[in-house]
């Protein structure tokens, strides 16, 4: 039975926030590591026996997912776009749509892609027990044996402790600290590591038995979508005001209702790099507890995180604070508050969530982009274009734009003339001038763009043609 490996790779993280945003979430960045958590999480694949992976993303951030794919040495995944973020269910079901036209049957082995898992042997052979477990008409989850009464995280009660996999009896969500430390005495209860192992032919079976319409969504989605470039993209889903159960996660849809859950104990270490809290207990601290990231100079400080992304933060007399520095927020909170970041981000005004793009790489399919910065007027961007690779024939109605090279050749298209700019050269693009850029070198072209306009936003594009078919 072929084994296919799908990575759910959409979400925000917003209880990561700044360092994570909807343009850029946890998933795509480095936590005292050189590769991303998808990165790692690809790794854990690398020379095993199975098919090319399958990833599940936002549509905004399909061009980071292929970057990071290449990067990991998964060049030849299969990425699909959502819609619309709609939690795992549906995610899955229109994965399970896709595998359904790809095999006669196949497995499934579905991981988040914000997990953290040293221990990658161990791991492993837990998986090849999974699969083997799963061809006996089971739905397999793993559980993680509980270190202490976490209110994080949901729980899965099992029946029999004495089994290599077990029976589960309930799914419990996130408890309260009283009932946390309830189902830690009592021994039965796990945590819910939101990993999985299904037969896909036993996965759409109690599908059709138990949460039909969400299935029916999802085949509707699929049937529907279409190829955009390198990836599949999914139709709108068509929600129904009677279908309440379309943005809750498989657990509630399915699994609490199949009678052919059963339940792996993970032998090796795991953590869901979930909150700030997640991240300080998962690495080291030195000997006054604390963990630093980037630039930063301590004295006098205790059982804090600080992590700077380039500028140096000095931290003197302070204790149980986390310090979160980005290029353009800087976030300060008491550790019992940091839980509150997910509303915090909500609240926010819209002109602050948008400054926090500045510094960020923003993918495309040529490559990607930086903000430097920006005002009222105007903005400054990086523009890095791979080899090979061309921005689409097009204009703006509000901006003009003056290109720098400051790397590489670039061939540039303006109103029907071509220009060849090496290192140095410039040009100015004005309003409504229909043009466009490509490298043709073997080695990366950097280009330093300045906008000036009435209004810079990204919507502010007439395209006339693009090789990578978008509108």
């Amino acid at each position: 039975m072929k084994v296919v490996p799908v990575i759910l790779a959409g979400g925000v993280g917003s209880r990561l926030w700044p360092q994570s945003t909807k343009e850029y979430p946890k998933q795509f960045l480095n936590f005292f590591s050189e590769n991303s958590l998808l990165e790692l999480t690809l790794s854990r694949l690398s020379g095993q026996n199975y098919e090319s992976p399958v990833i599940i993303c936002n549509a905004e951030n399909r061009f980071i997912v292929a970057d990071q794919c290449n990067k990991a040495g998964f060049p030849n995944s299969t990425i699909i776009t959502e819609p619309l973020g709609c939690n795992t269910t549906l995610a899955i079901a229109s994965v399970a749509c896709y595998l359904r036209a790809q095999y006669d049957d196949c497995t499934m082995l579905i991981l988040p892609s914000d997990h953290l898992i040293k221990d990658i042997s161990a791991f492993r052979l837990n998986i090849e027990q999974a699969i083997l477990e799963s061809s006996k008409d089971k739905l397999i989850t793993f559980s993680i044996l509980p270190k202490s009464p976490h209110t994080g995280y949901g729980y899965i009660k099992l029946d029999k402790q004495n089994d290599s996999c077990m029976k589960v009896v309930a799914f419990h969500e996130k408890p309260s600290l009283e009932n946390a430390k309830k189902y830690i005495s009592s021994k039965k209860y796990f945590w819910n590591s939101g990993m999985f192992v299904f037969r896909l032919s036993t996965l759409v079976k109690e599908f059709i038995e138990y949460s039909k319409d969400l299935l029916l969504l999802a085949e509707f989605a699929y049937d529907n979508s279409i190829r955009d470039y390198d990836f599949i993209r999914l139709e709108k889903y068509k929600l129904k005001t009677d279908i309440d159960n379309s943005n809750l996660s498989i657990d509630k849809v399915l699994l609490e209702k199949s009678q052919k859950i059963f339940s792996i104990v993970l032998s090796s270490d795991w953590t869901d790099l979930g909150s700030w809290k997640a991240i300080y207990d998962a690495f080291h601290k030195d000997k006054n507890q604390n963990l630093i990231s980037g630039n930063v100079y301590l004295n006098s400080t205790t059982n804090s995180y600080i992590s700077s992304n380039g500028r140096i933060i000095c931290t003197f007399g302070i204790d149980n604070l986390y310090v979160i520095d980005n290029p353009n927020i800087t976030l300060i909170s008491t550790k019992d508050r940091v839980s509150d970041l997910a509303n915090l981000s909500k609240l926010l005004p819209k002109s602050i969530l948008d400054s926090n793009q500045k510094g960020i790489e923003i993918y495309r399919p040529w490559g990607y982009y930086l903000i430097i910065e920006q005002g009222e007027k105007f903005q400054v961007k990086k523009l890095v274009v791979k080899p090979g690779a061309k921005l689409s024939l097009q204009s703006h109605q509000y901006r003009s734009e003056h290109w720098v090279v400051i790397k590489g050749v670039s061939i540039v298209h303006k109103d029907g003339e071509i220009y060849e700019l090496n290192e140095g050269d410039s040009i100015f693009i004005d309003k409504n001038v229909k043009h466009s850029l490509e490298n043709n070198s073997n080695e990366t072209t950097e280009i330093i763009e300045v906008q000036s306009g009435t209004y810079l936003g990204e919507d502010d594009i007439i395209r006339y043609k693009d090789i990578y078919g978008r509108n």
